[in-house]
């Protein structure tokens, strides 16, 4: 059973022009420049000082002397860390913000702060605040993996009938000073999965994507799939694979040790390999019923309830042996896609990317 992404489609219809990139060098560039122009400052939370000209809110560290702008992230991101009522402090007149907001930091019981601040040409801005444990992977880092560890000539932004007449539109390269986004496939490579007579054509994929202030958590996508539509919707995607990094005081070193690796694994590893580890799953089969089935899984560590939930949703929309380890591998890809919270929906198909280094094994 496949199943379609949809979230580089919410990526394409909701960015700004500003916000799409060409190419991966261009977005390298505008990443790069922006960390030149960052600097991270370790500062106490009591020596911080709220300030304002009537209209904005500026944070003064002593420290450094810099009064920095806040934005609407870094202002909520303040706010959410000394426990104050950022909806309500929005609405309020800037002098009363800032009183309010300094009488939190004063007595709020939390101590030192991560600051990231970035020379625009307004001026110098807050762009993030957060605790000291914040462990930074900065945008730059991750566009360089891909500039650094991707061949260009092979990898590139999915064909789109409207390209030639509108290029921005059609690009899946996006950064805003929030985040980076990545989407690349190999239409050159196709991969003719066994099983069909060599007639189910895919195409491999990654998504990349990280926040360097901290709105979301560093992850690296990778997939098979059929086609992906004009309105970036990629259609038929299996043999998902993801690593998610958060934030934490280890992820610049996670990065490093786990994500580089799995991307480079990815690129090298070719259509041959990919081919040969679906063709062991396909017959590979774990048992010849629904009870050796789940035995099997017991095995492997999954819980009653996901090993019923990964039988029969198996049985129902697998045409080969329900029974095969792709298609149980695929039974588990179709009930995580049902669940509604994205940590239960990676945990679970992380459990069953699991049964595919057993393939693997096998080749």
């Amino acid at each position: 059973m496949s199943q379609n992404l949809y979230e580089v489609s919410k990526q394409w219809s909701t960015r700004p022009d500003d916000e799409r990139f060409l190419s991966v060098r261009e977005l390298y560039d505008s990443v790069k420049a922006r960390r030149e122009n960052s600097r991270q400052v370790d500062a106490a939370l009591e020596h911080l000082q709220i300030k304002t000209d009537r209209k904005e809110l500026y944070l003064e560290n002593p420290e450094t002397g810099i009064e920095a702008k806040l934005n609407n992230w870094s202002f909520g991101q303040l706010a959410s860390l000394v426990k104050a009522p950022a909806g309500y402090l929005k609405r309020q007149p800037a002098e009363m913000a800032a009183m309010n907001l300094q009488w939190d930091i004063q007595n709020s019981d939390r101590s030192d702060m991560r600051l990231l601040q970035t020379e625009t040409t307004y001026g110098p801005e807050m762009r993030s605040i957060n605790a000291s444990t914040y462990g930074r992977v900065w945008d730059e880092q991750v566009v360089r993996l891909v500039l650094e560890n991707v061949d260009l000539d092979q990898w590139k932004v999915p064909h789109a009938s409207y390209a030639t007449k509108n290029p921005k539109l059609a690009s899946t390269l996006y950064a805003s000073d929030r985040d980076v986004f990545m989407f690349l496939v190999n239409e050159d490579t196709p991969v003719e999965l066994p099983g069909n007579g060599g007639r189910d054509v895919m195409f491999r994929g990654f998504i990349i994507g990280n926040s360097e202030v901290g709105s979301r958590s560093l992850f690296l996508k990778q997939f098979l799939y059929r086609t992906v539509c004009d309105n970036r919707i990629i259609w038929g995607v299996k043999n998902q694979t993801e690593a998610r990094i958060v934030h934490s005081s280890g992820a610049p070193q996670r990065f490093r040790r786990e994500l580089i690796p799995a991307l480079n694994n990815f690129l090298t590893e070719g259509t041959t390999e990919t081919v040969k580890v679906i063709d062991a799953a396909r017959n590979f089969e774990v048992g010849k019923n629904q009870n050796e089935a789940a035995k099997f899984l017991t095995k492997q560590g999954f819980t009653k309830v996901l090993t019923k939930a990964a039988i029969e949703r198996a049985e129902q929309e697998e045409t080969e042996n329900p029974f095969s380890l792709w298609s149980l591998v695929q039974g588990v890809t179709s009930v995580a896609k049902d669940s509604k919270h994205a940590d239960k929906r990676l945990q679970i198909e992380q459990t069953g990317s699991k049964l595919m280094k057993l393939a693997e094994a096998r080749v």
